[in-house]
């Protein structure tokens, strides 16, 4: 171990931008190895020529590092005010020497394999020099040289000169004439005479304000998009000769650089994955012009520059490329500018990323040399392995003939073939640049990829052929079934079964009496009735009066009620006995449903494919509900296809469980009278308590069953706690939330005779089922949260952005709705209708209309879709881009929670999320009396759990907090979370979101209190006052809320660990990011409170009798100083 204090110290100086943010994220960086890089050659000797040695070539290279400063310099953070680099006058390189000779080609390179794992694993103490290593390790047939440099002192432009130098040392055997040493503190001293003031009002006019990156979101796309190879970490590609070549020749025609060329084509491939203007990095070489032999400097001469380009503004490529490239040659003077400066001027403060790729030109010098160790040993780069600290970076090799691109990736974040993508769409950008010089930019964007487009089966609409139903009216669909089987059952309600005959006839006589009232085509019935047989005849006598039903749920207050009835302008409102003296005076003429009166049968209403056949209403964005017009087209071609495909034999006994109300509720009825099947009829006291309705579902020997994917958890654990087993079911469809496939959920569906086929269809009010996905087969192989599957037969299905354009295969959009699955839109609402159904341009039909449903999705490479959930539900954290269903997935994947749901809140002016959890042990209790759906009485609401003790919540809610950051961003984690019993549902089985409860501030844990409760919290709250830009600390503030940066991070842990004997580094503290949470950790290494308690006094009390007062607010320090020796604390050799 090389000791600076025996060696001597040759120089200290700052260290510049780009190494302050390397050291910051080095440091940050939960595992050693961040910003490691190794380069491993194959030397192959033919005789007489030896294979290479560690002590002649380890000579050579110790050689080399005594030469060059930046080679012999370690870093010092701790106990300083500013990092800095300290250059020791002599250090001792480590060479390494294995023999691998024993082994096989194949075992050497694994053993090869292994090696380069542990020795990333080893990191580098960044305190003690030299920040670089040597290894050889011998096979049989050739050596491996393995040269592992950290990048803190390195950059690509200097790899290959000190290869030079090494070979010609090793060649001389000692002396060579080498080119004139050029230290790297000469840049440095350059970079402290450039102008950052006008640097930093250059960045601010060209940028404007940036807002924090979103996260790039990467998946696989379609496999004749896919190119290259990719594997743990990284990722290669070759152009084709003939492509490099006309890229190169296109370039020259728009007389711009190829590095322009490929950052306007990444620009491209960013466009179809998250919305403009797109914002990245690039890595620019600084070896100015006016910095005499700067090209011979050694040492880190880079930059990181920020990038922001728009791909949707209009022109040509032509003249867009050479926007690029002006907008470059004018960055030239300011690019030394370090990015903490640069998020400070344009708005993202603190250690917010402006981008999360970054795409870099290797245009360097000898590229092709290498490492000449002479005449008979050939030696060539058989491997680059970098560990970078952004999620993607993109490496352009500009060689001959082939252009080449390598990118290095976080393979916890993106997989192999999510990476071979993006090296093909980078590809299909620079084909379709190549291409079209002249052609709009929007035009070159949509030719660079796949589009998420998928049709469903054409439907055959020949009278007798297979699709025959799709043009008929349902009333008629169900008339024809009762001619067929008129004593067939169609209902049994509890037993009180009604055949075909009579359901058709009574439906008859009651369609007579509101044709009476004047009731015809696309006039409004409203239904305000009880859950039994009359209900179900009256669905169908609207129908075949040719008007459409409007269900009512009683149970609702009269307010909405008589807003319904207004808003649908109901012709008629059929009651019963208990229903028919609400709502006096207000509404339309009353017809009794359970009253006999006089009059013929009327004949059924010719209803044609667009008449309406029902309305129901959804919530609207704006608090007043929206009705939904239901075309019988619409219907009638669903049933078609779902019964076309159906795994049960005709007729089917299916148990009608869902509210009237809700659209699922058609589907259900016409799906089960359409084939000759029966209703069984759940009541309203069977729907609120799942082990009656499994219990009914047992004795009435149910085969289908429709219900939303919470209530199938619901009963699924019902039957389990139960025992009760369901001999006849055959299949289940789910609809309305996100499916998940829980054990109990494989166990219901786990038959004793034949599984149960499972189905998760995808659709909405509007437009019905327009997707699905049949799992089939053993229930254990059923994956846990399903997709959506594919479009039904004539339904057309794509994936746009926010310009309404199809994104590529894997890239999230809106879905929207094309074909015959295209409703008539609200009821009396024309701007509502003309926002959701807009022209549709992908259509095979003109004039055609497409659905936009609000939902995000996105289709896979296989053909199937996924949903991600609302499109209005992402709101903006801390200026990210944060999606509330990826946070809930996220807690329900956590141990001990069953179910879970997040809410955007807005609380003291900030948007702030809200999750909610309901524990293992949280399911509704038989004792506890009849529940609806989701365990909850009708109006009790849910309030958290009272006999939880308050510091066991605030423990619960700090381990599930702490085990998200685990998981997800800082700005997914949410404020508060909530435990539940039960999360409150809709009618329609949807989470209840305005029923859940709003929490208060975060409660104080036991750990510390308030200021001056104990010695240690008051000592950790000076500490973070005295370096952070805020007055006054709270115990739960958060560190980058408070406008915490890289340097601060590094100077907050030293003052810290200055203060309690402790070992806690920038990662610690970026992880836990309160005082609150950090005195837990400092408690826990120092072995509990008392010790934390006693450093801190021994600290105030120093403190105090100094009088030191804070210290002025952290400002950007100086970037050159002159230091010595006596300024900096000695490095020990022990890792911080």
């Amino acid at each position: 171990m090389n000791d600076p204090t025996t060696a001597g110290i040759e120089d200290i100086y700052p260290l510049t931008p780009l190494q302050s943010g390397m050291l910051y994220h080095s440091l940050r960086a939960e595992e050693p190895g961040a910003y490691t890089e190794q380069f491993v050659f194959v030397c192959r000797a033919e005789p007489p020529a030896r294979r290479p040695r560690a002590d002649t070539l380890g000579a050579a290279w110790q050689t080399v590092v005594a030469r060059h400063p930046v080679l012999r310099t370690g870093f010092v953070w701790a106990e300083v005010e500013t990092p800095v680099q300290v250059v020791a006058s002599s250090c001792v390189l480590p060479v390494e020497e294995r023999d691998l000779t024993g082994l096989g080609p194949e075992e050497a390179e694994a053993g090869v394999e292994e090696f380069l794992a542990a020795d990333r694993a080893r990191g580098f103490d960044l305190a003690r020099p030299p920040l670089t290593r040597l290894a050889l390790l011998h096979a049989r047939d050739r050596t491996y040289l393995v040269w592992t440099v950290h990048h803190l002192v390195i950059d690509g432009w200097s790899m290959p000169k000190i290869l030079a130098e090494v070979g010609a040392v090793h060649r001389a055997g000692g002396d060579a004439a080498l080119p004139e040493v050029r230290p790297f503190r000469h840049y440095v001293d350059w970079l402290d005479r450039q102008d950052d003031e006008a640097a930093t009002r250059f960045w601010k006019d060209r940028l404007g304000t940036l807002p924090p990156a979103d996260r790039l979101a990467l998946r696989p796309g379609a496999e004749r998009e896919r190119r290259g190879r990719a594997a743990a970490g990284s990722a290669e590609h070759e152009l084709p000769a003939e492509l490099s070549a006309t890229v190169r020749g296109a370039a020259r025609g728009a007389r711009v650089s190829l590095s322009t060329w490929f950052q306007a084509a990444w620009a491209v491939v960013l466009s179809h994955i998250g919305p403009g203007p797109q914002v990245f990095g690039v890595t620019v070489a600084s070896r100015p012009p006016d910095l005499p032999g700067a090209d011979g400097v050694i040492g880190p001469c880079v930059n990181t520059v920020v990038q922001r380009l728009d791909v949707t503004g209009g022109g040509t490529l032509r003249d867009w490329l050479r926007h690029i490239q002006r907008g470059q040659t004018a960055a030239l003077p300011h690019q030394h500018l370090g990015l903490p400066e640069v998020r400070r001027v344009c708005g993202a403060g603190g250690e917010t990323p402006l981008f999360e790729s970054i795409v870099a030109f290797e245009n360097y010098p000898d590229q092709g040399t290498f490492l000449d160790l002479g005449p008979g040993t050939s030696v060539e780069l058989w491997r680059y392995v970098e560990d970078t600290t952004y999620p993607l970076t993109v490496v352009v090799l500009p060689g001959e003939p082939a252009l080449g691109l390598r990118l290095f990736y976080d393979p916890g974040r993106f997989g192999a073939e999510e990476i071979r993508t993006v090296l093909g769409r980078v590809e299909a950008a620079v084909t379709a640049m190549a291409r079209g010089l002249d052609a709009p930019v929007s035009a070159v964007r949509a030719a660079s990829t796949h589009p998420s487009l998928v049709r469903g089966a054409d439907r055959d609409h020949a009278p007798d052929g297979p699709s025959a139903l799709a043009g008929m009216s349902l009333h008629r669909i169900v008339e024809e079934q009762a001619a067929r089987t008129p004593g067939a059952p169609a209902v049994d309600d509890h037993g009180r079964v009604c055949d075909y005959a009579e359901l058709d006839a009574g439906a008859a006589k009651l369609a007579g009496r509101l044709r009476a009232l004047g009731t015809g085509r696309d006039t409004v019935v409203a239904l305000l009735l009880r859950r039994t047989t009359r209900a179900l005849v009256s669905i169908l006598g609207v129908l075949k009066a040719g008007a459409a039903y409007l269900a009512l749920d009683p149970d609702h207050p009269d307010e909405r009620l008589e807003f319904l009835l207004t808003d649908s302008r109901a012709a008629v409102l059929i009651t019963e006995e208990g229903t028919h003296g609400r709502l006096p005076g207000a509404g339309p003429p009353r017809l009794r449903a359970d009253e006999s009166a006089a009059g013929a049968p009327a004949p059924s209403a010719e209803s044609g494919p667009d008449d309406l056949c029902y309305v129901t209403y959804t919530s609207g964005s704006t608090g007043r509900p929206k009705g939904v017009a239901m075309r019988h087209g619409v219907m009638a071609g669903m049933l078609d296809w779902e019964l076309a495909g159906g795994s049960v034999p005709a007729p089917a006994r299916t148990l009608a469980q869902v509210s009237f109300t809700f659209d699922v509720s058609a589907q259900e009825i016409f799906t089960t009278w359409g084939s000759g099947g029966c209703l069984v009829l759940a009541d309203e006291d069977d729907r609120t308590d799942f082990e009656r309705l499994v219990a009914l579902a047992r004795d009435r020997e149910a085969q289908r069953w429709y219900m939303s994917p919470v209530a199938l958890r619901h009963v699924a654990e019902a039957a389990a706690r139960t025992g009760v087993r369901l001999p006849r079911l055959r299949e289940i469809m789910t609809a309305g939330e996100p499916l998940e496939v829980t054990d109990a959920v494989r166990e219901l569906l786990t038959g004793p005779e034949a599984h149960v086929r499972l189905e998760n269809q995808y659709g909405s009010s509007e437009c019905q089922v327009v997707s699905s996905l049949r799992l089939t087969g053993d229930p254990r192989t059923f994956p846990r949260r399903p997709g959506i599957g594919s479009p039904i037969d004539g339904v057309d299905l794509y994936v746009l952005d926010e310009e309404w354009r199809p994104v590529p295969v894997g890239v999230p959009g809106m879905i929207c709705v094309g074909g015959a699955a295209v409703p008539r839109g609200y009821l009396g609402r024309p701007g509502a209708t003309a926002e959701r159904l807009l022209p549709d341009p992908f259509s095979r039909w003109p004039g055609s209309r497409m659905y936009a449903t609000g939902d995000l999705g996105v289709l896979h490479a296989d053909g199937t879709l996924e949903c991600l959930g609302r499109a209005d539900d992402q709101v903006k954290i801390r200026g990210h881009r944060v999606e509330p269903g990826e946070v809930r997935a996220a807690l329900r994947g956590l141990p001990g929670v069953r179910d879970a749901a997040v809410v955007v809140r807005d609380t003291a002016g900030e948007h702030r999320l809200i999750g909610y959890v309901v524990p293992e042990d949280g399911a509704a209790r038989p004792e506890d009396g009849p529940r609806p759906k989701n365990g909850v009485r009708p109006g009790d609401g849910v309030p958290p759990e009272a006999d939880v003790p308050p510091e066991d919540t605030a423990a619960e809610e700090a381990r599930l907090r702490a085990a998200l950051r685990e998981k997800l961003p800082a700005p997914f984690v949410p404020w508060r979370i909530v435990r539940l019993p039960a999360l409150p549902l809709t009618t329609s089985g949807k989470v209840d979101r305005s029923a859940l409860p709003t929490p208060g501030e975060p409660p104080r844990g036991a750990v510390a209190g308030t200021p001056g409760e104990r010695p240690a919290m008051e000592a950790m709250l000076r500490l973070w006052e005295d370096v952070l830009p805020a007055d006054r600390v709270e115990p739960d503030a958060d560190f980058l809320a408070l406008g915490g940066e890289s340097l601060l991070a590094i100077r907050l842990t030293g003052r810290i660990r200055n203060v309690f004997p402790v070992g806690l580094g920038v990662s610690r503290l970026l992880k836990e990011r309160t005082p609150r949470a950090l005195l837990a950790e400092v408690d826990a290494e120092l072995g509990g409170p008392a010790a934390s308690d006693r450093a801190a006094r021994t600290y105030l009390r120093d403190r105090s009798a100094t009088s030191a007062a804070p210290e002025p607010r952290p400002a950007a320090p100086p970037r050159n100083v002159t230091r010595t020796s006596e300024d900096i604390p000695v490095p020990t050799g022990e890792r911080p």
